[in-house]
C-alpha cells in the first residue's frame, strides 16, 4: 500500500515566491554575461581599437604651436625637416615606431635621421642609425625606432625626421607602432607632396 509522502518543509517554511526564481535566473545570466565580457569582450575590443591607436599630423612652422595638416608640400631633390604631432586615442606602450613612405622605390623620399625640433637641447634632439643602435633603416627604406615609450591619451607627442626628397609626386606617409597588442597604424592618412 502506498503511503503519502510527508511534507519535509514543515509548516513554518513559506513557499518561495515565483519572482525569486526569475530573479535568480536573471542574476545568473547577468553574471555570465559580465564574466564573458571581462574575459573575451574587453580584450577583443582593445585589440580592435589598437589597430588604429593614434592620430598623426604634419606640424607646419618652425617653432611653437603652429597649425597641423594632413598634406604637406616640399621641394624635390632636397633635404627637408618634417615635424609630426602624434595624439594617442588610447593608452598604449609602444615598443617600436616605423615611418614609411609609399611610392616608387626610386623616387620616394628617404628618411635619414630623427631631428626633433621640439627639443631645444639634448641628445634626443638628433639621432640617426649611425650613432644610435636602436635606430635603423631597412631594405624598403622604412625608418625604425626601437624604444619602449608609454603614450597616454590626452597628450600630444612631437617627433621629427630629416628626409631626403627625390622625384616629384604624391607620397602617402604611414606611421606604424608595435605594441603589446600587435601592430597599429595611424587612424588618419598623411600625404607628402613633392614638387
Amino acid at each position: 500500500m502506498l503511503s503519502a509522502v510527508p511534507d519535509i518543509r514543515g509548516e513554518h517554511m513559506a513557499a518561495v515566491p515565483e519572482w525569486a526564481a526569475y530573479l535568480s535566473i536573471a542574476l545568473s545570466i547577468a553574471v555570465f554575461l559580465m564574466i564573458a565580457w571581462i574575459n573575451f569582450g574587453r580584450p577583443w575590443r582593445r585589440s580592435r581599437r589598437m589597430r588604429r591607436p593614434f592620430d598623426i599630423q604634419f606640424k607646419q612652422g618652425a617653432r611653437g604651436d603652429g597649425p597641423t595638416t594632413t598634406e604637406l608640400k616640399v621641394p624635390a631633390n632636397s633635404t627637408v625637416q618634417l615635424d609630426f604631432r602624434m595624439t594617442p586615442r588610447l593608452h598604449h606602450v609602444q615598443h617600436e615606431l616605423i615611418l614609411v613612405f609609399d611610392g616608387d622605390p626610386d623616387q620616394k623620399p628617404l628618411p635619414k635621421s630623427v631631428v626633433n625640433t621640439f627639443i631645444k637641447e639634448g641628445s634626443a634632439r638628433s639621432q640617426d642609425p649611425k650613432t644610435n643602435s636602436s635606430h635603423y633603416i631597412d631594405y624598403d627604406d622604412c625608418y625604425h625606432i626601437k624604444a619602449r615609450v608609454e603614450h597616454t591619451r590626452g597628450n600630444t607627442y612631437a617627433i621629427g625626421f630629416s628626409v631626403e626628397t627625390r622625384g616629384a609626386g604624391r607620397y602617402p606617409v604611414r606611421f606604424m607602432v608595435m605594441t603589446e597588442d600587435g601592430e597599429g597604424r595611424s587612424r588618419n592618412d598623411l600625404m607628402l607632396i613633392v614638387e
